[in-house]
Protein backbone atom coordinates (compact mmCIF):
# COMPACT_ATOMS: atom_id res chain seq x y z
CA UNK A 1 0.00 0.00 0.00
CA UNK A 2 2.96 2.55 0.50
CA UNK A 3 4.30 1.84 -2.89
CA UNK A 4 0.94 3.14 -4.05
CA UNK A 5 0.75 6.24 -2.04
CA UNK A 6 4.27 7.10 -3.18
CA UNK A 7 3.95 6.47 -7.00
CA UNK A 8 1.21 8.74 -6.91
CA UNK A 9 1.75 11.59 -4.80
CA UNK A 10 4.95 11.83 -7.22
CA UNK A 11 4.20 10.58 -10.00
CA UNK A 12 4.16 13.48 -13.18
CA UNK A 13 0.23 14.40 -14.61
CA UNK A 14 -0.42 15.04 -18.18
CA UNK A 15 -1.38 17.00 -21.20
CA UNK A 16 -4.31 17.67 -23.06
CA UNK A 17 -3.84 16.58 -26.76
CA UNK A 18 -7.31 16.98 -28.71
CA UNK A 19 -9.42 19.40 -29.00
CA UNK A 20 -12.62 18.67 -27.64
CA UNK A 21 -13.50 20.88 -24.67
CA UNK A 22 -16.22 21.29 -22.10
CA UNK A 23 -19.20 23.01 -23.12
CA UNK A 24 -21.45 25.07 -21.10
CA UNK A 25 -25.73 24.20 -21.50
CA UNK A 26 -27.94 26.71 -22.40
CA UNK A 27 -30.56 28.08 -19.82
CA UNK A 28 -28.46 27.89 -16.76
CA UNK A 29 -25.23 29.16 -16.89
CA UNK A 30 -25.74 32.01 -14.37
CA UNK A 31 -26.76 29.10 -11.91
CA UNK A 32 -25.17 27.70 -8.89
CA UNK A 33 -26.10 23.99 -9.72
CA UNK A 34 -25.35 21.14 -6.98
CA UNK A 35 -26.98 17.95 -7.60
CA UNK A 36 -27.83 16.28 -11.15
CA UNK A 37 -29.92 13.36 -11.95
CA UNK A 38 -30.39 11.18 -14.81
CA UNK A 39 -34.46 10.80 -15.02
CA UNK A 40 -33.75 8.35 -18.36
CA UNK A 41 -31.99 8.75 -21.34
CA UNK A 42 -32.35 11.95 -22.35
CA UNK A 43 -33.64 14.05 -19.41
CA UNK A 44 -31.53 15.10 -16.75
CA UNK A 45 -32.73 17.11 -13.67
CA UNK A 46 -30.55 19.48 -11.66
CA UNK A 47 -30.98 21.41 -8.32
CA UNK A 48 -30.30 24.99 -8.03
CA UNK A 49 -29.77 27.70 -5.69
CA UNK A 50 -32.42 29.91 -4.90
CA UNK A 51 -34.31 28.06 -8.30
CA UNK A 52 -35.75 25.03 -8.01
CA UNK A 53 -35.50 22.09 -10.11
CA UNK A 54 -34.17 22.76 -13.99
CA UNK A 55 -35.24 20.25 -16.32
CA UNK A 56 -33.14 19.09 -19.36
CA UNK A 57 -34.98 17.14 -22.59
CA UNK A 58 -31.59 16.60 -24.84
CA UNK A 59 -29.62 15.13 -22.25
CA UNK A 60 -28.19 18.38 -20.94
CA UNK A 61 -27.89 20.73 -23.97
CA UNK A 62 -30.59 22.97 -22.79
CA UNK A 63 -32.38 23.46 -19.45
CA UNK A 64 -35.47 25.12 -18.30
CA UNK A 65 -36.99 26.03 -14.83
CA UNK A 66 -39.31 22.24 -14.03
CA UNK A 67 -40.23 23.07 -10.48
CA UNK A 68 -39.85 24.28 -6.51
CA UNK A 69 -38.92 28.37 -8.19
CA UNK A 70 -37.71 29.99 -5.06
CA UNK A 71 -36.20 27.05 -2.97
CA UNK A 72 -32.76 26.22 -3.07
CA UNK A 73 -32.56 22.33 -4.02
CA UNK A 74 -29.33 20.29 -2.90
CA UNK A 75 -30.25 16.99 -3.72
CA UNK A 76 -32.29 14.79 -5.69
CA UNK A 77 -33.50 11.37 -6.52
CA UNK A 78 -35.15 9.42 -8.59
CA UNK A 79 -37.18 6.12 -6.96
CA UNK A 80 -39.24 4.80 -9.67
CA UNK A 81 -41.48 7.76 -11.56
CA UNK A 82 -40.86 9.47 -7.93
CA UNK A 83 -38.93 12.59 -7.57
CA UNK A 84 -37.76 13.84 -4.36
CA UNK A 85 -35.70 17.08 -3.71
CA UNK A 86 -33.65 17.70 -0.59
CA UNK A 87 -34.01 21.61 -0.11
CA UNK A 88 -31.66 24.15 1.78
CA UNK A 89 -34.17 24.64 5.20
CA UNK A 90 -37.28 24.36 3.01
CA UNK A 91 -38.02 20.20 3.86
CA UNK A 92 -37.90 17.36 1.58
CA UNK A 93 -40.30 17.86 -1.59
CA UNK A 94 -41.37 14.96 -3.57
CA UNK A 95 -43.54 14.62 -6.89
CA UNK A 96 -43.49 12.86 -10.34
CA UNK A 97 -42.74 14.43 -13.94
CA UNK A 98 -46.06 15.24 -14.80
CA UNK A 99 -47.60 16.45 -11.60
CA UNK A 100 -47.51 20.11 -11.09
CA UNK A 101 -48.49 19.71 -6.70
CA UNK A 102 -45.42 18.62 -4.58
CA UNK A 103 -45.94 16.83 -1.22
CA UNK A 104 -43.97 18.13 1.32
CA UNK A 105 -42.22 16.18 3.73
CA UNK A 106 -41.38 18.40 7.22
CA UNK A 107 -37.05 18.01 8.47
CA UNK A 108 -36.96 20.64 10.87
CA UNK A 109 -35.29 22.83 8.72
CA UNK A 110 -32.66 20.84 8.27
CA UNK A 111 -29.99 21.24 5.07
CA UNK A 112 -30.32 18.04 3.02
CA UNK A 113 -26.93 18.04 1.95
CA UNK A 114 -27.57 14.27 0.03
CA UNK A 115 -29.94 11.90 -0.88
CA UNK A 116 -29.21 8.60 -1.73
CA UNK A 117 -31.04 5.21 -2.36
CA UNK A 118 -29.29 1.86 -1.04
CA UNK A 119 -31.38 -1.37 -1.61
CA UNK A 120 -34.70 -0.22 -0.93
CA UNK A 121 -33.44 1.78 1.96
CA UNK A 122 -33.55 6.09 1.36
CA UNK A 123 -31.21 8.00 3.15
CA UNK A 124 -30.81 11.57 3.91
CA UNK A 125 -27.24 13.30 5.29
CA UNK A 126 -28.59 16.38 7.16
CA UNK A 127 -27.14 19.54 8.90
CA UNK A 128 -28.59 22.67 10.39
CA UNK A 129 -27.59 26.04 10.68
CA UNK A 130 -28.25 26.67 14.08
CA UNK A 131 -28.61 22.75 15.51
CA UNK A 132 -27.82 19.16 14.74
CA UNK A 133 -28.43 17.59 12.19
CA UNK A 134 -28.25 13.23 11.75
CA UNK A 135 -28.33 10.32 8.85
CA UNK A 136 -31.72 9.84 8.44
CA UNK A 137 -33.31 6.45 6.53
CA UNK A 138 -36.60 5.61 5.29
CA UNK A 139 -38.38 2.77 3.69
CA UNK A 140 -41.56 4.30 2.27
CA UNK A 141 -40.14 6.61 -0.44
CA UNK A 142 -39.61 9.49 1.62
CA UNK A 143 -43.04 9.57 3.74
CA UNK A 144 -41.73 8.96 7.36
CA UNK A 145 -38.06 9.01 8.36
CA UNK A 146 -36.03 7.82 11.21
CA UNK A 147 -32.49 8.47 12.73
CA UNK A 148 -30.23 6.18 11.41
CA UNK A 149 -27.42 6.40 14.44
CA UNK A 150 -28.90 9.34 16.62
CA UNK A 151 -25.25 9.90 17.61
CA UNK A 152 -22.50 13.22 16.96
CA UNK A 153 -20.87 14.33 14.72
CA UNK A 154 -24.47 16.23 13.56
CA UNK A 155 -23.27 17.39 10.60
CA UNK A 156 -23.49 14.79 7.51
CA UNK A 157 -21.97 15.79 3.74
CA UNK A 158 -21.87 12.68 2.03
CA UNK A 159 -22.57 8.86 1.82
CA UNK A 160 -21.87 5.76 0.81
CA UNK A 161 -22.32 1.74 1.17
CA UNK A 162 -20.59 -1.37 1.19
CA UNK A 163 -22.26 -4.72 -0.30
CA UNK A 164 -22.15 -5.88 3.37
CA UNK A 165 -24.47 -3.18 4.72
CA UNK A 166 -21.27 -0.77 6.05
CA UNK A 167 -21.97 2.90 5.72
CA UNK A 168 -20.10 5.51 5.23
CA UNK A 169 -20.60 8.81 5.87
CA UNK A 170 -18.31 12.35 5.51
CA UNK A 171 -18.66 15.34 8.25
CA UNK A 172 -16.32 18.58 8.77
CA UNK A 173 -14.63 16.47 11.19
CA UNK A 174 -13.55 13.69 9.37
CA UNK A 175 -15.10 10.03 7.83
CA UNK A 176 -17.14 7.61 9.90
CA UNK A 177 -18.72 4.39 9.00
CA UNK A 178 -21.58 2.23 10.87
CA UNK A 179 -22.84 -1.76 10.66
CA UNK A 180 -26.02 -2.05 10.96
CA UNK A 181 -26.83 1.19 12.74
CA UNK A 182 -24.04 1.04 15.54
CA UNK A 183 -22.66 3.96 16.71
CA UNK A 184 -20.16 5.72 14.21
CA UNK A 185 -16.74 5.32 14.45
CA UNK A 186 -14.42 7.36 12.96
CA UNK A 187 -12.02 6.91 10.66
CA UNK A 188 -8.46 7.34 11.69
CA UNK A 189 -5.60 8.76 9.46
CA UNK A 190 -7.42 12.23 8.84
CA UNK A 191 -10.01 14.14 11.37
CA UNK A 192 -10.79 17.97 8.62
CA UNK A 193 -13.37 17.98 6.68
CA UNK A 194 -14.29 15.23 4.52
CA UNK A 195 -16.28 15.97 1.32
CA UNK A 196 -16.95 13.32 -0.85
CA UNK A 197 -17.09 8.91 -0.17
CA UNK A 198 -17.25 6.59 -2.79
CA UNK A 199 -16.59 2.83 -2.23
CA UNK A 200 -15.00 1.31 -4.89
CA UNK A 201 -15.15 -2.35 -4.11
CA UNK A 202 -12.67 -4.91 -2.48
CA UNK A 203 -13.19 -2.85 0.86
CA UNK A 204 -11.39 0.08 -0.90
CA UNK A 205 -12.92 3.73 0.05
CA UNK A 206 -11.68 6.69 -1.54
CA UNK A 207 -12.64 10.27 0.07
CA UNK A 208 -12.34 13.62 -1.07
CA UNK A 209 -11.06 15.80 1.52
CA UNK A 210 -9.87 19.56 2.45
CA UNK A 211 -6.59 18.16 2.24
CA UNK A 212 -6.55 16.16 -0.83
CA UNK A 213 -7.19 12.69 -1.77
CA UNK A 214 -7.36 10.00 0.59
CA UNK A 215 -7.84 6.24 0.22
CA UNK A 216 -9.14 3.45 2.85
CA UNK A 217 -8.25 0.08 1.78
CA UNK A 218 -9.39 -1.90 5.23
CA UNK A 219 -12.68 -0.94 4.43
CA UNK A 220 -13.31 2.50 5.70
CA UNK A 221 -11.28 2.08 9.03
CA UNK A 222 -8.33 3.90 8.01
CA UNK A 223 -7.41 6.09 5.46
CA UNK A 224 -4.01 7.45 4.11
CA UNK A 225 -3.36 10.57 1.78
CA UNK A 226 -2.97 9.71 -2.25
CA UNK A 227 -2.11 13.44 -3.53
CA UNK A 228 -2.75 16.63 -2.41
CA UNK A 229 -5.47 19.10 -3.93
CA UNK A 230 -7.61 22.27 -2.58
CA UNK A 231 -10.92 20.90 -1.20
CA UNK A 232 -11.45 18.11 -3.00
CA UNK A 233 -14.29 16.59 -4.64
CA UNK A 234 -14.13 12.81 -5.61
CA UNK A 235 -16.18 11.26 -8.56
CA UNK A 236 -16.51 7.50 -9.09
CA UNK A 237 -18.11 6.94 -12.18
CA UNK A 238 -18.12 3.63 -14.68
CA UNK A 239 -14.51 2.61 -13.01
CA UNK A 240 -12.92 6.03 -13.69
CA UNK A 241 -11.64 8.27 -10.84
CA UNK A 242 -11.94 12.44 -10.76
CA UNK A 243 -11.02 14.76 -8.92
CA UNK A 244 -12.64 18.40 -8.66
CA UNK A 245 -10.23 21.05 -6.96
CA UNK A 246 -11.04 24.30 -6.19
CA UNK A 247 -7.97 25.36 -8.04
CA UNK A 248 -9.79 24.66 -10.03
CA UNK A 249 -9.21 22.23 -11.81
CA UNK A 250 -10.36 18.69 -12.71
CA UNK A 251 -8.23 15.11 -13.48
CA UNK A 252 -8.96 11.89 -13.85
CA UNK A 253 -7.59 8.36 -13.83
CA UNK A 254 -8.40 4.97 -14.64
CA UNK A 255 -6.24 3.13 -11.80
CA UNK A 256 -5.39 3.79 -8.49
CA UNK A 257 -1.85 3.89 -9.65
CA UNK A 258 -1.43 5.73 -12.28
CA UNK A 259 -1.16 9.01 -13.46
CA UNK A 260 -3.65 11.44 -12.57
CA UNK A 261 -5.02 13.27 -16.50
CA UNK A 262 -5.92 16.70 -16.23
CA UNK A 263 -8.90 17.40 -18.07
CA UNK A 264 -8.60 21.21 -18.64
CA UNK A 265 -11.68 21.89 -16.50
CA UNK A 266 -11.51 25.51 -14.92
CA UNK A 267 -14.49 25.23 -13.24
CA UNK A 268 -15.28 23.46 -9.34
CA UNK A 269 -17.83 20.42 -10.21
CA UNK A 270 -19.99 20.25 -7.23
CA UNK A 271 -21.59 17.38 -9.03
CA UNK A 272 -20.52 15.18 -11.57
CA UNK A 273 -22.66 12.41 -13.40
CA UNK A 274 -22.13 9.95 -16.91
CA UNK A 275 -24.75 10.32 -19.11
CA UNK A 276 -24.42 8.00 -21.57
CA UNK A 277 -20.85 9.03 -23.39
CA UNK A 278 -21.36 12.43 -22.02
CA UNK A 279 -19.57 13.75 -18.69
CA UNK A 280 -22.39 16.09 -16.84
CA UNK A 281 -20.76 18.44 -14.49
CA UNK A 282 -22.72 21.21 -12.20
CA UNK A 283 -20.66 24.26 -10.74
CA UNK A 284 -21.29 27.35 -9.55
CA UNK A 285 -21.37 28.96 -13.34
CA UNK A 286 -24.51 26.35 -14.69
CA UNK A 287 -24.01 22.84 -15.62
CA UNK A 288 -20.68 21.80 -18.22
CA UNK A 289 -21.31 18.91 -20.74
CA UNK A 290 -17.65 16.94 -21.71
CA UNK A 291 -19.41 15.06 -24.81
CA UNK A 292 -16.88 12.39 -25.12
CA UNK A 293 -15.48 9.94 -22.45
CA UNK A 294 -12.67 11.55 -21.38
CA UNK A 295 -9.80 8.29 -21.56
CA UNK A 296 -10.10 9.10 -25.52
CA UNK A 297 -9.05 12.80 -25.59
CA UNK A 298 -5.98 12.97 -23.57
CA UNK A 299 -2.54 11.19 -23.34
CA UNK A 300 0.08 11.07 -20.68
CA UNK A 301 2.95 13.58 -21.13
CA UNK A 302 6.22 13.89 -18.32
CA UNK A 303 8.15 16.82 -17.50
CA UNK A 304 12.07 16.11 -17.41
CA UNK A 305 13.88 16.29 -13.91
CA UNK A 306 16.63 18.99 -14.97
CA UNK A 307 13.58 21.10 -15.89
CA UNK A 308 13.38 21.81 -12.03
CA UNK A 309 17.25 22.68 -10.64
CA UNK A 310 19.12 22.11 -8.16
CA UNK A 311 17.69 19.34 -6.31
CA UNK A 312 18.46 19.58 -3.36
CA UNK A 313 18.09 23.76 -3.47
CA UNK A 314 19.61 25.88 -1.01
CA UNK A 315 18.29 29.22 -2.23
CA UNK A 316 17.09 29.57 -5.91
CA UNK A 317 14.72 26.73 -7.26
CA UNK A 318 14.66 27.11 -11.25
CA UNK A 319 12.77 26.48 -14.25
CA UNK A 320 13.43 25.35 -17.45
CA UNK A 321 12.32 24.70 -20.70
CA UNK A 322 8.50 24.79 -19.14
CA UNK A 323 6.67 25.15 -23.06
CA UNK A 324 3.71 27.76 -22.12
CA UNK A 325 4.60 31.58 -21.51
CA UNK A 326 2.21 31.73 -18.83
CA UNK A 327 1.85 28.79 -16.01
CA UNK A 328 0.96 29.10 -12.29
CA UNK A 329 4.01 27.13 -9.23
CA UNK A 330 3.13 26.34 -6.02
CA UNK A 331 5.30 25.13 -3.37
CA UNK A 332 3.63 22.38 -0.41
CA UNK A 333 5.11 20.97 2.80
CA UNK A 334 5.17 17.94 3.64
CA UNK A 335 1.93 18.24 5.68
CA UNK A 336 -0.13 19.69 1.90
CA UNK A 337 0.20 23.31 3.17
CA UNK A 338 0.39 25.96 0.58
CA UNK A 339 4.19 27.86 1.25
CA UNK A 340 4.56 29.83 -2.21
CA UNK A 341 2.82 30.63 -5.04
CA UNK A 342 4.19 32.73 -8.08
CA UNK A 343 3.60 33.18 -11.77
CA UNK A 344 5.36 33.19 -14.67
CA UNK A 345 8.72 32.89 -12.95
CA UNK A 346 11.62 31.13 -13.51
CA UNK A 347 13.65 31.42 -10.64
CA UNK A 348 11.85 30.62 -7.37
CA UNK A 349 13.74 31.92 -4.08
CA UNK A 350 13.19 29.07 -1.33
CA UNK A 351 15.91 30.89 1.31
CA UNK A 352 12.83 31.35 3.78
CA UNK A 353 11.68 27.93 3.59
CA UNK A 354 12.55 25.13 6.37
CA UNK A 355 14.99 22.48 5.17
CA UNK A 356 13.05 19.71 4.33
CA UNK A 357 11.14 17.67 1.99
CA UNK A 358 8.76 19.72 -0.52
CA UNK A 359 6.26 19.49 -3.54
CA UNK A 360 5.92 21.41 -6.42
CA UNK A 361 3.05 22.05 -8.84
CA UNK A 362 2.99 23.41 -12.20
CA UNK A 363 -0.23 24.59 -13.96
CA UNK A 364 -1.04 26.21 -16.61
CA UNK A 365 -3.69 25.89 -19.72
CA UNK A 366 -2.31 23.14 -21.25
CA UNK A 367 -0.60 21.11 -18.97
CA UNK A 368 0.06 19.79 -14.89
CA UNK A 369 3.08 18.68 -13.55
CA UNK A 370 3.86 17.63 -9.63
CA UNK A 371 7.01 16.67 -8.37
CA UNK A 372 9.11 16.95 -5.20
CA UNK A 373 12.33 18.52 -3.76
CA UNK A 374 14.49 19.04 -0.99
CA UNK A 375 15.22 21.90 0.37
CA UNK A 376 18.97 22.07 2.57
Amino acid sequence: MKSIIISIIFCFTVALSNAQEWVPSNGISDKIVRTIISYNADTLLAGVDEDGIYISYDNGDNWSQFALNGYSVYSLVKIDTIIIAGTYGNDIHKSTLTNPNWTIIPMDDLIINTLALHNDTLFACTYGDSGPGAVYFSTDIAETWSHFVNASPYVFLDIDFSPQGRVFVTTPYGSYYSDNQSPWIQTSGYGSTVRTVNYLGNDSVIYGTDFGVFLSTDNGISMQQLDWYNMSKVYHLDDTIYVSTTDPSLYYTSQIGSNWVNMNFDEYALVMIKSGERLVAGTENGVFIFPGTSTQVFHSATLPKDNIFPNPVSDILIIENFDNNHYKIEIFNIDGQLELKEFDNIKINVTNLKSGLYFYKISSDKKYYTGKFIKI
